[in-house]
């Protein structure tokens, strides 16, 4: 499997779907500055 695309819970929505669409995801997770895991994004997410 690929490397999983990771942002912090500070980052725009508008920068979560260009992450997600240069590097062809369509979720990304959500983890703080030790990366644990806080969430998940997907592109349904960001279309509401």
């Amino acid at each position: 499997t690929k490397e999983p695309k990771i942002v912090l819970p500070t980052t725009k929505i508008t920068e979560i779907q260009q992450i997600m669409q240069q590097n062809k995801v369509h979720t990304v997770l959500v983890c703080d500055a030790e990366r644990r895991l806080l969430g998940v994004v997907d592109h349904y997410s960001c279309m509401l």
